[in-house]
Order: structure tokens, then C-alpha cells, then sequence
């Protein structure tokens, strides 16, 4: 149906990560609202994509915000992936889509012993 499945594990595809130039971040990147403990820790995520995560999520997130213009090859292209011109394909497009497919999609648990004060709490 035009999607491309995304296998769990997919950061051991044997393909080169990037370019000297693509995705280069002088700084680490955390989710603390969605991941408080950190990408290794949360079990939706490989060590490997939790590194690429932390090493390169910043200068993703910029592109995908567009706070920051594309200066390789690759982050053209996992900015067109982003706005849909193209299906994603490399390590970093899968590692991203799957980053913002959990993050998004992480449900929300509360305690309570009242389910109408749940309900209420949230309208």
C-alpha cells in the first residue's frame, strides 16, 4: 500500500552511516519528556540507534524543524523523506521515523482509583 514496513533492528543494515559532513552536532542529544532514563534505556531501541540518536539527533531534529539548512547529500535527503517527497532509505531517515513514531505514540499511565477523575483530568 506505498508504505515500506520498518524492521525493529534495522540498524544493522550494512550501509554506510554518512557522509564526513551530514549530521554533524557539537553537542548531545535527550528526550527527557519522552525517554527521562535515555534512548538506551527505554527498550524500543538498539544501542546502536540510541548512539546515532544522542550523537546526531540534534542537527535531525534542527532539519526536521528547519532551524538548520541541509549541507550534505544525505540531509537533503532525509529532508525530503521528512515533507514526503521520498521514501526513507538510509540509517539515519529509518532511525529518525522510528525516534518520532515512538515518541509520539509512547501511552500515558496514571494511578488512580477513580476512572472518572482519569477521564476528567484530561478533557
Amino acid at each position: 500500500m506505498g508504505s515500506t514496513a520498518i524492521t525493529p533492528d534495522f540498524a544493522d543494515a550494512k550501509q554506510p552511516l554518512t557522509g564526513p559532513d551530514a549530521f554533524l552536532s557539537h553537542r548531545k542529544f535527550y528526550d527527557d519528556e519522552h525517554f527521562p532514563k535515555g534512548f538506551n534505556c527505554c527498550g524500543d531501541l538498539t544501542t546502536k540507534e540510541a548512539q546515532i540518536l544522542e550523537n546526531h539527533g540534534v542537527a535531525m531534529k534542527e532539519l526536521a524543524e528547519g532551524k538548520r539548512l541541509p549541507s550534505a547529500v544525505e540531509e537533503i535527503e532525509f529532508v525530503e523523506v521528512l515533507s514526503g517527497k521520498r521514501e526513507a532509505k538510509s540509517l539515519f531517515e529509518l532511525i529518525w521515523l522510528k525516534y518520532c513514531r515512538i515518541s509520539n505514540g509512547k501511552p500515558f499511565y496514571t494511578v488512580s482509583d477513580n476512572p472518572r477523575r482519569q477521564r476528567a483530568e484530561f478533557k
